[in-house]
């Protein structure tokens, strides 16, 4: 099974929320604590993983003359 690393950031807003961004996937989540931002752009992460794969498997329809 292959496994990829997926960058993300993690930032304190000035109203002290944890806000935790993946630019890559376009998804962000904030909350009072770093452990539950993360948490909840995990949940996101994984949501957007199905959609992602359903994409590539599109993509791959594509006959290569046309791509």
């Amino acid at each position: 099974m292959k496994s990829s690393a997926i960058p993300f950031r993690l930032e304190r807003r000035p109203d002290g929320q944890w806000e935790a961004h993946c630019p890559s996937l376009g998804v962000s989540a904030s909350a009072p604590s770093q452990a539950e931002a993360l948490a909840r752009l995990r949940l996101l992460i994984e949501r957007s993983l199905p959609r992602l794969a359903e994409e590539d498997e599109q993509e791959d329809l594509i006959p290569w003359w046309r791509a």
